[in-house]
């Protein structure tokens, strides 16, 4: 359900851009604007070096932009994201009808 929600969310914020951020993120495509590319790739190494980022890798979020305080901050989403997923796992929440067309399955991830 979190999924959707974002989803939807993104769709109403690139309203009148160029290409779809929300989309490229959604399937782990390259997302043009280069800054919140670099959110995306840090992002996505925190959570799948459980927070073992460190050198390059954090320097490429610096460079573009961040501060050491966001770094933490996409600590702290991605820690309260964790706790929603597994919370809507555990509690087998099903995702509201209004969102139903942007829920993620595996095979719309491909």
């Amino acid at each position: 359900s979190c999924v959707a929600a974002h989803s939807l969310i993104a769709k109403a914020m690139d309203k009148g851009r160029p290409g779809s951020r929300g989309c490229a993120a959604r399937k782990h495509r390259p997302i043009a604007d280069a800054r919140l590319e670099a959110l995306a790739t840090f992002t996505r190494l925190v959570v799948r070096e459980r927070g073992w980022v460190a050198g390059e890798a954090t320097e490429r979020f610096l460079s573009a932009g961040y501060t050491p305080q966001q770094a933490i901050e996409v600590v702290l989403g991605v820690t309260m994201k964790t706790l929603s997923n597994y919370a809507n796992h555990l509690m087998e929440t099903k995702v509201n009808p209004e969102l139903g067309a942007e829920a993620w399955s595996p095979a719309k991830a491909a």
